[in-house]
């Protein structure tokens, strides 16, 4: 059985969206740090498939957690400075007892229900695209919403706690938006929280912890 505390991090940087979501895969490898959690971390070129299976198999890590593009069917890291997909419909089988939470686009659709009918446990993701805006009064607000799962996991929370915790972080920052529009580009930034807020989904166990 897979070890429980333990976990992998995957955050690849390819283009100027996952130079954000690296970062953010960095904050969350820190938490886990602080709530001690054995962490695995793997960045930028070293985020790539062989590192990936070869993590599974020899750190058996309860927690699976991938910071990247993605597709309906797959999340992807990087080989030689080109998108290569970690996990996908091929090697889903991988998380077969594990715990799944992705910063990605789409993985929800088909990945996340096939993971989950191959044994793993809990699967969060996005069944659509995952949108953000890095302009400065809203980047905070999309970063928080998107890590605020794993950040209670570190603490020990349950997937539906954290879960529940990013709805409801998403869904204030839309009423404060809405209410006071931190300037003329709030409609943009509201549309595409609201969009992740919808198609934010977790699959499997919401029970599930990490620890």
């Amino acid at each position: 059985m897979p070890t429980s505390n333990r976990a992998i991090v995957f955050r690849s940087e390819i283009d100027q969206a996952t130079r954000y979501t690296r970062e953010w895969g960095g904050e969350v490898r820190d938490k886990l740090k602080t709530e001690a959690v054995l962490i695995f971390d793997y960045e930028d070129g070293d985020a790539n498939p062989v590192n990936f299976v070869d993590s599974l198999k020899n750190h058996d890590p309860l927690a699976v957690f991938l910071f990247d593009h993605g597709s309906d069917g797959d999340v992807y890291g990087e080989q030689q400075n080109q998108l290569a997909p970690l996990l996908s419909l091929h090697n889903a089988d991988l998380t077969k007892d594990r715990v799944v939470a992705v910063v990605a686009c789409s993985s929800a659709r088909l990945l996340g229900p096939r993971c989950i009918r191959e044994g793993c446990v809990a699967y969060h993701g996005y069944d659509e695209p995952f949108g953000f805006y890095s302009w400065t009064a809203y980047y905070n607000a999309f970063k928080e919403c998107a890590i605020e799962l794993f950040m209670k996991l570190a603490e020990g929370q349950s997937f539906r706690q954290g879960h529940n915790s990013s709805q409801a972080k998403m869904g204030r920052y839309i009423r404060e938006w809405l209410r006071k529009p931190p300037d003329n580009r709030a409609p943009y930034a509201i549309a595409a929280m609201r969009s992740n807020k919808k198609c934010q989904k977790l699959l499997g166990n919401g029970n599930a912890t990490i620890k």
